[in-house]
C-alpha cells in the first residue's frame, strides 16, 4: 500500500469504533512484514491467546486468485482461532 507502519497503523485503528473500549472489547493492531505471512498471522494470534482474527479479504477471481494463492485461505485453514474475513469493498 505504500504506507509506514505508523500510517497503516493510525488508518487501521481509526476503524475500530469508540464504542468498542467502552464495551469492554480489547484489541491488538500490529503489522508486520514477513513472507511466511499466514504462519505469522496464526502464531501470532495463538501467542497473544487471541479470541478471533479479523482480516480484510481481497476480492479476486478465476485465475488470479488460483495463481497467486490467498492468505486469508491459508489463515482459515491452519489457525486454532476463529476467522472473521470482511470483505474490501469495490
Amino acid at each position: 500500500l505504500g504506507l509506514s507502519e505508523n500510517e497503516a497503523l493510525t488508518k487501521l485503528r481509526a476503524l475500530i469504533p469508540d464504542e468498542a473500549t467502552q464495551r469492554g472489547i480489547h484489541f491488538e493492531t500490529l503489522t508486520w512484514s514477513d513472507p511466511l505471512t499466514a504462519q505469522g498471522i496464526t502464531q501470532v494470534a495463538a501467542r497473544l491467546r487471541s479470541d478471533v482474527i479479523c482480516m480484510a479479504r481481497r476480492r479476486r477471481s478465476g485465475l488470479s486468485q488460483a495463481l497467486l494463492g490467498s492468505t486469508s485461505r491459508a489463515v482459515l485453514a491452519n489457525s486454532e482461532v476463529p476467522v472473521l474475513l470482511v470483505p474490501t469493498p469495490l
